[in-house]
């Protein structure tokens, strides 16, 4: 399992209301996103000439 993590730190209010416009769109988005990444890991796994390394 591997972890990314970006940060926003606005300095003024402009960066402030940037960060409240744009939250709701990235909760979605990302959120979509997380749990499609190992749907697509699996099915890419099970195409033919792929193999885990560490299959039990």
């Amino acid at each position: 399992m591997s972890a990314e993590r970006a940060v926003f730190l606005p300095r003024d209010l402009v960066g402030y209301g940037y960060r409240a416009a744009v939250w709701p769109f990235h909760a979605v988005v990302f959120g979509s996103m997380v749990r499609n990444i190992p749907r697509t890991a699996d099915g890419v796994m099970r195409l033919p000439g792929h193999h885990r390394a560490n299959a039990a």
